[in-house]
């Protein structure tokens, strides 16, 4: 394996270290006490990985999917649907009125219909712009969990090499 690799997994492992210490419900206490109690190393092991994922889950949904969010995306998702059927409406009433008035040529009823479409498409790009925002704030927040992590990470680390003198 080459050095760049096994440093990328190395930095994913501590990433991952990082997220249990953060979202991780169980303390060492309790983990002692469960490989007291179990045969096998890799039950325990395996139980707190689902542990923590179910963690790091449950504080997602309650951070991200409130009934607020939902409910948010839910109006914006009606509201979408909403333009693009006006979009049809507007599109075949304006075609017909020109037929009405003998401007058949397929230009200009492409032109009439791109205008149209084109003031719709203001509503995606708005849209677009907003949920930019939302996702620039989310990484935010996740950035400043990890920075979190990795300075419980190194507070421990620390700690263990104190343990080790």
């Amino acid at each position: 394996m080459k050095k760049k690799n096994i440093f990328l997994l190395t930095l994913g492992y501590l990433g991952g270290i990082a997220v249990a210490m953060k979202y991780s419900k169980k303390n060492a206490t309790e983990t002692k006490k469960a490989l007291e109690k179990s045969d096998s190393f890799l039950d325990v092991f395996i139980d707190n990985v689902v542990s923590i994922h179910k963690d790091v889950l449950k504080f997602f949904e309650q951070k991200i999917v409130t009934d607020d969010n939902k409910k948010l995306l839910e109006d914006y998702k009606q509201k979408a649907l909403d333009e693009v059927e006006k979009f049809k409406v507007e599109a075949n009433k304006k075609v017909e009125e020109l037929k009405e008035k003998w401007v058949s040529k397929k230009d200009e009823l492409e032109k009439e219909i791109k205008d149209i479409y084109d003031k719709r498409q203001e509503y995606f790009d708005k849209a677009k712009e907003l949920w930019e925002e939302y996702a620039d704030e989310a990484v935010a927040k996740w950035k400043e969990y990890l920075n979190e992590g990795r300075k419980r990470l190194d507070i421990a680390f620390e700690e263990m090499k104190k343990k080790i003198k």
